[in-house]
């Protein structure tokens, strides 16, 4: 791996981070609406600081693709001819609908970022649900369109981005949950009943994650034999690995430490119950460093490997 593809991943992990704290932060933010001070917390310490370093690394990938071309140094990333040729091709196009999500995700937070509360005016809270929609549709369509997933066709390409829908749904709640677990401005009531919908999508989101991923898997390798039998299957295989652990620590939250943490709300201890959110947070923060290490393998794999490899 040399500097510019060493560049690329960390770039498209930084990006990944970005998309991935939108949609999840959606999520949060419509299952925890009652709760004032959750919602500030997600979109100014989360949403807000993760969408612009989206919309710098975005750029940053161009550039470095630009360079990488061009061979030619840091200079060599700003070459006019190079750029204009690659902005009208592939890589433009997923930089254009990567910018168009990051810019509609910021205009969605606005409203949420004055002074005054208005999360709680249902227009406002209609408005910011439908760009924030808007912004999880372009960065969709933008994993879609680029990758392995690309040249398999329109099946493989809306699996693509169902796949990252469920995921970011998923890996993207991941800091949000921790916080609420650990702020003592947030009642444990409305952290477990936040906890608790979230495991109540949890099922849906599995199930299009689990059948996305497998279809993409069969369409765009020779069947699952073929993964042992070059780099790209197995860091495919070992990416999977990964993703079964974080899945094996969601099945503990929501079978073992939120009803935990619910039953020592209804018996009124207060240490239980906060022994339990601080279980629930240390969970949660393993699960989030497996899912950097997935975000890594993934940038990895769309940038220096691939199923021809």
């Amino acid at each position: 791996m040399d500097v510019w593809e060493l560049s690329a991943v960390l770039g498209k992990a930084l990006v990944y981070i970005g998309m991935l704290a939108a949609i999840g932060g959606l999520l949060i933010i419509w299952l925890g609406r009652e709760t004032a001070e959750l919602v500030r917390l997600v979109v100014r310490r989360y949403m807000l600081p993760t969408a612009l370093l989206g919309l710098l690394a975005s750029c940053f990938v161009f550039v470095v693709l630009v360079g990488s071309v061009n061979q030619n140094g840091i200079s060599g990333m700003f070459d006019p001819v190079i750029g204009g040729i690659l902005r009208d091709a592939q890589p433009g196009t997923v930089l254009r609908w990567r910018l168009a999500g990051f810019v509609l995700t910021l205009l969605a937070l606005v409203p949420l970022n004055l002074p005054v509360q208005l999360w709680q005016e249902p227009r406002v809270r209609q408005f910011s649900i439908a760009v924030l929609l808007a912004a999880a549709v372009c960065f969709a369509v933008g994993v879609g369109s680029h990758g392995h997933a690309a040249p398999e066709g329109l099946l493989a390409q809306f699996m693509a981005s169902a796949h990252f829908i469920a995921i970011a749904c998923w890996a993207g709640t991941f800091y949000p949950l921790y916080s609420l677990m650990l702020s003592r401005d947030i009642p444990a009531e409305a952290a477990a009943r936040t906890a608790e919908r979230f495991g109540q999508v949890g099922w849906g989101i599995l199930g299009l994650m689990l059948v996305s991923g497998l279809t993409l898997i069969w369409q765009i390798t020779a069947g699952p034999l073929s993964l042992m039998q070059n780099t790209h299957g197995k860091l495919l295989l070992v990416k999977l690995g990964l993703v079964a652990l974080m899945m094996a620590l969601g099945a503990l939250h929501k079978f073992i430490f939120v009803p935990g943490l619910r039953t020592a709300i209804r018996q009124g201890d207060e240490e239980h119950i906060q022994d339990s959110r601080r279980l629930l947070a240390r969970s949660i923060r393993s699960e989030s460093l497996l899912a950097l290490l997935v975000l890594i393998l993934t940038a990895t794999l769309t940038t220096v490997t691939g199923p021809g490899h």
